[in-house]
């Protein structure tokens, strides 16, 4: 399971495989969202998601943690992938999200697979997880998957992107 890139999937017409991203450039870009989730706690709605990794033409991730407003250990956290240009998720494709959350913090449910998306189209997919805190934050790890296609072409990729997040009461 290699956290930045893909795997090929054998046969014409489907799966090519996916460049992977350097581990560095993962890890500081997890490092850079975890000091920022924890410097504003969690980010109000007004604010953008946290986009997940580094930058990539075809897509990004965003992950994003909405408190309730009333009881502030609980919560939803949000992870969502969006495509640019011409590219689109693969309907065909397997997607999937897996969390496991560090000691002090509940989900529900930890693991996801398509059809029990919130939004599931050709340009994004989002996954809403709930969580409920022991204290005041907590990290959550993890690993979402789908397949991404470049326009009519059959030219497409099955993507994995490690998640590091830090939920924290609002």
């Amino acid at each position: 399971a290699d956290g930045g890139g893909g795997e090929g999937v054998p046969g014409p017409g489907l799966y090519s495989a996916a460049v992977s991203e350097p581990v560095s450039r993962r890890v500081r870009a997890g490092a850079l969202l975890l000091v920022w989730l924890a410097w504003g706690c969690a980010p109000p709605a007004d604010r953008p998601a946290a986009q997940v990794g580094a930058e990539d033409r075809r897509f990004q991730v965003l992950v994003e943690t909405r408190p309730d407003a009333g009881d502030r250990r609980r919560g939803t956290l949000l992870v969502r992938v969006e495509t640019r240009g011409d590219w689109h998720l693969a309907d065909e494709a397997p997607a999937s999200l897996r969390l496991e959350p560090a000691t002090g913090c509940r989900l529900d449910p930890d693991q996801q697979k398509r059809a029990s998306a919130l939004r599931d189209a050709s340009d994004l997919l989002e996954f809403a997880v709930g969580y409920e805190l022991e204290g005041e934050s907590a990290a959550v790890d993890g690993q979402i998957k789908f397949g991404i296609c470049e326009g009519e072409a059959e030219q497409c990729a099955i993507i994995r992107r490690d998640l590091q997040v830090r939920v924290a009461a609002g």
